[in-house]
């Protein structure tokens, strides 16, 4: 008889029965088909326990692998996060390095403006100065021209000698 069997029942079924006589064969018999049944049910029972048992063994690992799966996905979750303020960090610097460099664009502007002017102010103080020298060598010409002239002239006494 296979684990899935059910054992013959002994019960007569009706309503009353008659006596039936039992010869110690038919002890011997029915003890041998409840020996028989004993043995299916112990099988069986075995085989359930060792079925629980593995049941057993797959629901911890179940858990196992669950409660690793949820370790990892918290772990995940962390470090999304502190990427995210690490982007969050380096997008701050970015705007900082971004709003230096337009000042400094502003400023190297600003600087070139100035360098411009000093350039056309120093062109205008040097034509200035030139006409100035020119300026100068003109009235010294024209002093040296009029003292030479005085010097020369007959009624200045200065250069010649006293008779």
């Amino acid at each position: 008889m296979s684990a899935t069997q059910q054992p013959q029942s002994i019960t007569t079924h009706g309503t009353n029965p008659a006596p039936v006589h039992h010869t110690s064969a038919d002890l011997k018999k029915i003890e041998k088909q409840l020996s028989k049944e004993e043995k299916i049910d112990e099988k069986a029972l075995k085989q359930a326990e060792k079925d629980v048992k593995s049941a057993e063994k797959t629901l911890t690992k179940a858990e196992k692998t669950t409660a690793k799966a949820v370790k990892s996905h918290e772990k995940a979750i962390k470090y999304e996060h502190k990427v995210e303020q690490k982007i969050q960090q380096e997008q701050k610097n970015l705007d900082r390095a971004v709003k230096n460099e337009q000042k400094l664009a502003n400023e190297i502007n600003v600087d070139k403006r100035k360098e411009q002017e000093a350039t056309q102010l120093l062109q205008k103080a040097k034509i200035d100065a030139e006409r100035v020298k020119q300026q100068e060598e003109i009235n010294k010409s024209r002093r040296d021209q009029a003292l030479t002239e005085f010097v020369t002239s007959p009624t200045s006494t200065i250069g010649r000698s006293a008779a």
